[in-house]
């Protein structure tokens, strides 16, 4: 019986967590174990390769779709950091991105054929490309660019890491509350679903708040221009699969 999509983003989930840390208890899981950016993309593209072409994929033609992958990470990099020193504009940012993003994506089509392509992007190669929206990118970035770093000395010690994937965001009329959490998804030995653990409370007020929406887009918007448009909706992400059942990447 082919996997299942369910079967398929399981399976992908666990490696992700893997790779990122998050299957080890007290693991800080933003630093992937201290691997590099290039060794943790490499071993994303790894694991994407494993669950939607299978282990025994063509050798070949994986190594090569794996070094176009890496080539375009290095390239991205590249970009963020003439962008971030004012070398380049947000307008010839955007544009490069996208051609270097649609360049390699047609090398990879050129290598793995049509149905291969799908079966690991999720989308024929025809509709790769501008995938960073340049009016989105250009409309935060124009007027809501945070002042850059080192401006103001930071004390570090004492600050403690923690990994949310939930949020709620309550409050007062002069202060935002924001309580973070995980959420595992799992169920009780009763059956009903374990409840999300909030670990964090943040208090801001509102003028604070507006100063940190402001990061946020900019920060967003730069991560999508790196590495393309973040589908929130879970059901928009999921990918018909072709002869064996839909997959997920997420």
């Amino acid at each position: 019986m082919p996997p299942t999509r369910v079967d398929e983003k399981k399976e992908l989930d666990e490696r992700l967590a893997s790779i990122h840390g998050l299957d080890r208890p007290g693991a800080n899981p933003s630093t992937s174990g201290g691997a590099s950016p290039t060794d943790v993309r490499q071993a994303e593209f790894e694991a994407m390769a494993d669950v939607f072409l299978g282990p025994n994929f063509d050798p070949g033609k994986r190594k090569e779709v794996e070094d176009l992958q890496v080539a375009l990470h290095r390239q991205q990099a590249d970009l963020a950091r003439r962008h971030d020193r004012r070398e380049l504009t947000d307008e010839a940012y955007v544009d490069a991105t996208n051609a270097a993003i649609a360049d390699t994506f047609k090398k990879c089509a050129a290598v793995l054929g049509r149905e291969d392509f799908e079966k690991l992007f999720g989308l024929p190669p025809e509709q790769v490309s501008n995938l960073v929206d340049r009016d989105a990118f250009l409309g935060t970035t124009t007027n809501d660019r945070p002042q850059l770093p080192g401006q103001q000395p930071l004390e570090i010690d004492g600050v403690v890491t923690t990994y949310a994937n939930f949020f709620r965001v309550t409050g007062t009329p002069e202060e935002l509350v924001l309580d973070f959490g995980l959420n595992t998804q799992q169920a009780t030995p009763t059956g009903t679903p374990e409840s999300v653990r909030l670990t964090q409370r943040l208090v801001l007020s509102f003028y604070t708040a507006k100063r940190f929406l402001n990061a946020l887009q900019w920060a967003v918007s730069r991560y999508e221009g790196n590495f393309g448009v973040l589908e929130t909706d879970f059901q928009k992400r999921s990918r018909p699969q072709v002869g064996r059942g839909p997959g997920v990447f997420g």
